[in-house]
This record gives structure tokens, C-alpha cells and sequence, in this order.
């Protein structure tokens, strides 16, 4: 049984998808504190299309980034991530991992939510909010050709739950800590703006009561400054952005 700082680690049960079961472990003594872990040295990869940790030399740099990119999330932009804590360390045999540790959080995912007909106004806040600050933060690193964690615009990495344990009050989180999808690359960058018009369009398609409208502008300004070798380069993820932009009129200003 592998052990985690004198901690014997269990298999979690947090995640109940079969094919993804063994990824996430528990401290025996506590099933609430969640360890993930990843080797070191595949943190550093360029797949072909996307290359992750661009410039960065060493394993322990790339820790430290991703620490900084995790604090930076909520700090910077107001996207709610979950505590956590990143550690590099080597196994029992040798191998230097990369462990993440954050504690378990019940609820719902935002699809699970949506299908239930967003009855809670203020995850609809939320939400709304939550879109906004993923806008600015893909617009804002891409802008400065920054390092950003490209997963952030995945909806099913958010949970909707309480806030503490026995606590009514409910909120949404950034539950998935995952060091591997940090990128400065543009490809990846379009791909998030794609991926983020096309969810939040979908989402406005089949509850009409929900307007992301603050993102919509957000886009809408950023698409209108792009070169022309821009939108040849990125025109599939372009199109997905403007489908969505020209879905409604731009939001009144704030008088």
C-alpha cells in the first residue's frame, strides 16, 4: 500500500466513473483529504500541436508554476478553485512524482444542475460571474502570451456544493487540481475560446432565462481586434466564438 508522507494512501471513491477509478487516493485515516499524482518528469511535453510548460527547464520550475497559475485563478481573476497544495517528491522507488492534495467537496457538477432548470438563482449568479472571469483571464493571458491552465473552461471541472461541510450555503468550485495542462500556446488558446462560447451558447439555447452576457461582450471586443492572419489561422474556433457573440445584442452599458 503506497504511503504519503507516513500517510497509507486508499483508493478513492470520490470519482464514480469505473475508467477513471484509481486516479485519486485517500489517507486511510482520513477519505475527506484527496492525493492525486503525476510524474515529474512528464510534466515538460509537446505533443505536436500543443506544447505544455513552454521554456520552463525542470520539474521543480514547472511545480512552482503551477502553484503560482492555481493562487493566481482566484487571487487575479475570481475563478473559484479549491485549496490545494502541490508537492514534489519521489516514491519508494525513486520516482519523482508530483502529488497534489485537496480536500473532498460534495455536490453537483454544473451539467446536473442545468438539467434540474437552474431553480437556484444564485448559482445562476454565479455561473454567470464564473464565465465572465474565464473570458477575461483566456483574454488577458493570450494577450500576454502568459503560461494559463487550459482546463479551466471545462464545465466538469466545477462543483456546485456546499461551502463546508453541513454548511447550506452552497457555492460553485474549481474542484479538479491538475498540473499537466499548463500552456502558453495559441492553439490551446482558441481552443479554450471555442470550447467556452460554444458551452455558454448551448447553455443560453436551452435555458432562455440565462444570458452570459458580461462574457459575450468580453469576446465579442476581443474577436473584433484579431488580425487577419488570426482568423485564418483560428477561423473553426472563431466562428464558434461568433456564433455565440452575435447570439444576443451587446449587453446595455452600465449608466
Amino acid at each position: 500500500m503506497p504511503e504519503f508522507f507516513g500517510e497509507k494512501l486508499v483508493e478513492s471513491d470520490v470519482d464514480p466513473d469505473p475508467e477513471r477509478r484509481g486516479r485519486i487516493k485517500s489517507f486511510e485515516s482520513d477519505p475527506n483529504i484527496l492525493i492525486k499524482s503525476f510524474p515529474a518528469k512528464d510534466l515538460v511535453r509537446d505533443n505536436g500541436a500543443i506544447a505544455y510548460f513552454e521554456g520552463v527547464q525542470s520539474p521543480f520550475e514547472a511545480a512552482m508554476l503551477a502553484i503560482e497559475l492555481y493562487e493566481e485563478l482566484k487571487a487575479a481573476y475570481g475563478i473559484p478553485a479549491i485549496p490545494g497544495a502541490f508537492i514534489l517528491k519521489k516514491d519508494a522507488a525513486g520516482k519523482e512524482l508530483l502529488y497534489t492534495q485537496t480536500e473532498r467537496m460534495e455536490g453537483q457538477t454544473l451539467a446536473a444542475v442545468a438539467e434540474e432548470g437552474f431553480r437556484d438563482s444564485g448559482f445562476l449568479e454565479e455561473l454567470r460571474r464564473l464565465y465572465a472571469s474565464i473570458a477575461r483571464y483566456l483574454i488577458d493571458k493570450y494577450k500576454k502570451k502568459e503560461h494559463f491552465l487550459s482546463d479551466v473552461v471545462h464545465p466538469d471541472q466545477y462543483l456546485y456544493g456546499p461551502a463546508a461541510p453541513g454548511s447550506k450555503e452552497r457555492h460553485i468550485r474549481l474542484i479538479d487540481i491538475d498540473p499537466r495542462f499548463v500552456t502558453k500556446s495559441d492553439v490551446a488558446a482558441f481552443i479554450s475560446f471555442g470550447l467556452l462560447a460554444q458551452t455558454a451558447g448551448n447553455w443560453e439555447e436551452k435555458h432562455p432565462g440565462l444570458a452570459f452576457d458580461e462574457a459575450r461582450d468580453a469576446l465579442r471586443s476581443f474577436v473584433s481586434q484579431l488580425s487577419p492572419k488570426e482568423r485564418r489561422i483560428f477561423s473553426n474556433s472563431i466562428e464558434k466564438i461568433e456564433r455565440f457573440v452575435n447570439g444576443r445584442p451587446a449587453a446595455e452599458p452600465a449608466a
